[in-house]
This record gives structure tokens, C-alpha cells and sequence, in this order.
């Protein structure tokens, strides 16, 4: 079982990261071409389901913790290219959230896995990598894309995985899921929200053409 010290440390990092993203505000400025964001992780946001979307895979205590912070890694590395590659402000500032919340929560799985003499993953899987390989080709709108998508069904799968741990784990390994699930449902909320304010290939071509209306927030990219 976990050491208390380790569950405190847990309870603080879910406390920092479960708080609203600051560029979520209602008055944030938005670049030309940007998704706009509102009411992410803001209360009154729908709860947690019982089975939320994404495949759950039933994973024992000792390989929960391992795999969690292989997807905390994956988390920041992406959030690192996509800072880098995109020029999107809300791409990039959902990049910005994702990398200080990952990289907090994957220092606290890390210092769990020392302490609990669990191995702890060197590098992203396969998986993992393969995505970051295919997202480091891509360029403009049609990374952010991606990158969003992708972000949204990483978010359902990992809800779900917390989730069922929250549900079936051990007293301290069920408690850091449990504290995990409401930083991972605003997660994908954020991700939702930006993944569906991105005018897709389509969109932007008859927008080019005069054949759809222009967004809002901005003049389309020329």
C-alpha cells in the first residue's frame, strides 16, 4: 500500500491541477482563427458518469501506476510539440494547461512508483510514440486537428481507466484515482471544447470560396 506521505502529496497535486484554467475566462482574447473557450471547468459542469466514454481496460493495482504515468509522459511531450508546432491560441494555451498539469501529476506517480519499488516506464510506449511520430509531420490547422482529436479520445480512455480504478482499486491506489477523475473530466471538457471550435479543412476552403459564413472570433486563416 501507498505511505501516507505519498497519499498528501497526491491530495495537494489534485487540489493545484483541479483548479479552473485561468485562460478559460469569458474575457480571454482570442487570436484570428482560434477556438473559443467557455465555461471549461468552470461548476455546474456535468459529473463524472459511471462509465464515461473510451474503452476501460481493467488493469491490476501494481500495473495502474505505471501505466498512469506513461500517460502523463505522453501528455507532456505532446503538449511540448504542440506548443512548438501550433498557432492557435487555444491549442496552444490547452497545450500550456495539459503540460503543468501532466507533468505535476506525473512527478507525484513517479515518487509513488519509487517509494512503492514499482519500474517505472524509461520511454513512451510504441503507442505512444507512433502518435507523437504522426503528429510531428503534420503542420498548421491540420495539426491542430489532429492533435485535439487525439486529445479527446486519450481523455476518454484515461477517464475511464481512473475511473474503474477509483472503483475497484485498493484503499490508497482507488483514493489517487478518485482524486485524479474530476482533474481528468475538466480535461476532457477543455479538450472537447477546443477540438470543436477548430474550423476543419472543409470549413475553411468554402470559407475561402465565400460559400460559408466566417467564424465569429475571427477572420478564417489565409
Amino acid at each position: 500500500m501507498m505511505s501516507t506521505s505519498i497519499l498528501a502529496t497526491v491530495a495537494a497535486m489534485a487540489a493545484l491541477i483541479a483548479a479552473p484554467a485561468a485562460y478559460a475566462d469569458d474575457h480571454a482574447q482570442h487570436a484570428p482563427g482560434s477556438a473559443t473557450i467557455k465555461d471549461v471547468g468552470k461548476p455546474g459542469n456535468k459529473a463524472v458518469p459511471d462509465n464515461p466514454p473510451g474503452k476501460s481496460v481493467m488493469i491490476d493495482d501494481q500495473a495502474f501506476i505505471p501505466k498512469a504515468l506513461e500517460g502523463s509522459m505522453a501528455e507532456v511531450e505532446l503538449a511540448d510539440l504542440a506548443l512548438e508546432k501550433s498557432k492557435n491560441d487555444s491549442v496552444k494555451n490547452f497545450a500550456q494547461q495539459m503540460k503543468k498539469d501532466h507533468s505535476a501529476s506525473q512527478s507525484v506517480l513517479a515518487n509513488a512508483a519509487t517509494q512503492e519499488g514499482i519500474e517505472q516506464p524509461k520511454q513512451l510506449s510504441a503507442k505512444h510514440q507512433k502518435i507523437k511520430d504522426e503528429l510531428s509531420k503534420l503542420q498548421g490547422e491540420e495539426f491542430d486537428r489532429e492533435y485535439m482529436s487525439h486529445m479527446v479520445k486519450d481523455h476518454e480512455q484515461e477517464l475511464a481507466m481512473y475511473s474503474a480504478k477509483a472503483r475497484t482499486g485498493d484503499g490508497d491506489v482507488s483514493s489517487l484515482a478518485q482524486r485524479m477523475v474530476p482533474v481528468l473530466d475538466r480535461h476532457l471538457n477543455m479538450a472537447r471544447s477546443v477540438s470543436q471550435g477548430i474550423t476543419t479543412g472543409q470549413e475553411l476552403e468554402e470559407q475561402r470560396q465565400g460559400k460559408a459564413p466566417r467564424p465569429a472570433h475571427g477572420p478564417a486563416e489565409q
